[in-house]
Order: C-alpha cells, then structure tokens, then sequence
C-alpha cells in the first residue's frame, strides 16, 4: 500500500471513530424532554344523587332550593382498587358532625354500591400522576371537620363544609386539577365537571353529558 492509500485509509479510519464516539456521548446525555418517562395515570369520579328534598341555599327565612348531592372516588396505584365515599351531612348543617362513609374496592364495587345508595350518574376523568397518599390525608382531616351546609344559611358565616366542598378537596388533593370552580350548587358543579359550558337550572339539562348508574 502506497503513502497516499495508507494517509487515505487513517483519515477515514479517525473520522469514523470520531463519529462513533460522538454518537455514543449524545445518545446517552439526551435533554431531559427527549427522555423516556413513566408516568402514572388513575382515574378520578365524581356521583351524583338527585335527592328528592329541599335544602336551604341562601338563608333561613328565604325559600329553599333542590340542590343534589355529589360524593367521590379515586383509584389508588396502577390496579384495579378504589377508595370512594360520601359526605351525607349532619342534622345540624350548621356545625354538626359529619355522617361520613367510605368504603374501598374494585372498579364494579364501587359502581355497584352508589348505585345502591341511589346515586343516578357519574363522571370519571384520568390523572396525571395521581397522588393517592394526599388525598388519603385529605380525607382524614375533612372527615373530622365540622359540616355547615353553606355560610348564607348559617348565621356565624363559617366557611362552607359539605358534600360539595369534601368532593372537591379530596380529588384535588389527588392531583385532579381539572375541577370546575365551586359553585353554590352540587347540581350545576356537576354538570360542569360533566362537560356543560353553560349554568343548568334543571337536572336533566345538568347531567346530560353524564354517565347513568
């Protein structure tokens, strides 16, 4: 092999390993973005009763409202176990204890029981990187507190703590960031959360877009 063919074959030869080297280095110190990632999903619920009583929505010397009631669950982990329960209010609604249930189990348990509690529709969206311990907390501290029905009924206006209030801390605490602002009603935040852009003042117009038990 002459001078020439030899200086060819070395230039090619340091080239080709030069590349190889870089690609090795940059394969391995990828940004961030371009990373795999494992990102965890549940699934957070609201349900809905259409309870068949009135309940005094602004004071007590104004007439009253039919409000609905809403309650919660939530997946834990990557199975098929959920954690799900109610605020059911108190006899007091100015700062009685709370009537609290809360159950666990599969996905069809916890269908099959708010449908027996005479629950009438659900909504249930995915999260992003739930985070179950947090709302496990937030279910302890919410379920000591005191229940007041909303702060235009009772006289002392507390902050209100009730069925509407529970559901919307819990899955937040869960990491559901996609809740619609509290409103003075279970009924029309439901129907919110179901997809309705617009106020609802009747119940069939509110859970048109919602999943029947």
């Amino acid at each position: 092999m002459n001078s020439k063919c030899l200086f060819v074959f070395l230039l090619v030869f340091f080239v080709f390993e030069v590349y190889s080297s870089n690609k090795s280095s940059s394969s391995s110190t990828k940004p961030p973005q371009e990373q795999k990632q494992t990102i965890q999903n549940g699934e957070a619920c609201v349900f809905y009763r259409n309870i068949n009583i009135t309940v005094p929505v602004f004071h007590k010397d104004i007439p009253t409202l039919l409000i609905g009631h809403v309650a919660w669950g939530f997946r834990i982990g990557n199975n098929n176990k959920y954690i799900y329960g109610s605020d059911d209010g108190s006899d007091n609604k100015c700062g009685g204890n709370k009537t609290w249930q809360q159950y666990s189990g599969t996905r069809a348990e916890m269908l099959s029981w708010f449908k027996k509690e005479n629950y009438n529709y659900y909504y249930c969206k995915n999260t992003v990187n739930p985070k179950d311990n947090s709302a496990q907390n937030k279910i302890s501290e919410r379920k000591k507190q005191k229940y007041y029905v909303n702060n235009w009924y009772c006289d002392k206006h507390p902050p209100t703590n009730n069925c509407l209030t529970d559901t919307f801390e819990i899955l937040y605490a869960y990491n559901m960031l996609e809740l619609p602002v509290q409103t003075k009603s279970p009924t029309f935040w439901f129907g919110y959360w179901c997809g309705n852009e617009n106020d609802c003042w009747w119940t069939d117009v509110c859970v048109n877009k919602c999943w029947k038990l």
